[in-house]
């Protein structure tokens, strides 16, 4: 694995996949498979490296990023594809965006 790991997370609710999540120093996320020990899927779309990484309270497919680039991303681990977007770039100036917090992951 490239890099620096910054963050792993494994799902709580998953009973079809046993996979963990790496953030790392490099932009992509990498989704590796305990079972086997072989990497599973990598996710690409942060600008800068991945400093944080959670599974969904509510769904095993859904892992929420956080990356250097000030972007937090909503994934879709089936279909290997960001489905949101949340930028700190497009914010108001001088204004930080809400922090995301555990109990937004299970809406």
């Amino acid at each position: 694995m490239p890099g620096k790991v910054y963050k792993t997370a494994m799902s709580t609710l998953s009973t079809s996949h046993t996979l963990i999540a790496v953030g790392t120093e490099d932009v992509q996320v990498r989704l590796c498979d305990i079972t086997s020990g072989a990497f599973a899927h990598t996710l690409s779309g942060h600008r800068d490296g991945v400093m944080t990484v959670e599974w969904s309270a509510s769904s095993e497919w859904v892992l929420i990023t956080g990356g250097c680039d000030g972007a937090i991303r909503f994934w879709d681990i089936r279909r290997a594809g960001c489905f949101q977007v949340l930028n700190q770039s497009r914010t108001q100036l001088g204004r930080r965006p809400p922090i995301l917090k555990r109990s937004m992951l299970s809406k």
